[in-house]
């Protein structure tokens, strides 16, 4: 277990490490972002007719009851013509970037990073060193396309998420969860090198 969470915690600083280049020294945070004016009447109207905090749907459907067929028919229209979307929307302001998102950022990468320890090591297998880091690297590649496929792809496809806003989280994910993999690899290796030296030392002595 101890070789699990120092490998854990050793890959998720990695993750939010590669967190911080991509998204403010690369362009791969800001793909498929647009930005709303900062005095966009927009702004203000929303402040007026959205009081709480949500990701809104629209055209949306009325909360809390049915809607008879006739209803369903008119918004099913409107929903052809459109405009659609999603609004995720928050009446308050906040820090842009405060020391409680950050460190929930390196919180959930290093739990992450833990799981993936995890199953590293319980499909390590007994082959050679060099084998053996080459499957753990792509084990965490392949963990990285599995999470984009599985939860970026459906936003793409159902909620209409911009395709290069999809293609940065590949790039995020893959990249992030590749150089975990390699890092806790690498980590594993020395250790077992280290176990190695001290087993021939004490026959030697």
């Amino acid at each position: 277990m101890k070789r699990i969470l120092s490998a854990g915690l050793a890959g998720g600083l990695v993750v939010f490490l590669w967190g911080f280049v991509s998204h403010a020294l690369l362009p791969v945070g800001e793909m498929g972002l647009s930005s709303m004016p900062v005095n966009s009447p927009l702004l203000e109207s929303m402040k007026s007719h959205l009081a709480e905090d949500g990701l809104y749907f629209f055209p949306g459907k009325e909360a809390g009851r049915k809607q008879t067929e006739a209803e369903d028919a008119v918004w099913a229209t409107k929903y052809r013509m459109g405009p659609t979307g999603l609004l995720l929307f928050h009446p308050t302001g906040s820090e842009p970037m405060s020391p409680k998102n950050l460190g929930l950022e390196l919180a959930t990468d290093v739990a992450a990073a833990v799981l993936l320890a995890y199953l590293l090591v319980a499909i390590g297998g007994s082959t050679g060193a060099q084998v053996r880091m080459a499957k753990q690297v792509r084990i965490a590649m392949v963990a990285g396309v599995f999470a984009w496929i599985s939860i970026s792809v459906p936003h793409w496809n159902w909620y209409g998420f911009p395709f290069a806003f999809i293609l940065g989280e590949l790039i995020d994910q893959v990249v992030g969860w590749t150089l975990a993999g390699l890092v806790m690899s690498l980590l594993w290796r020395r250790a077992e090198r280290r176990a190695i030296l001290q087993a021939e030392r004490h026959w030697e002595s």
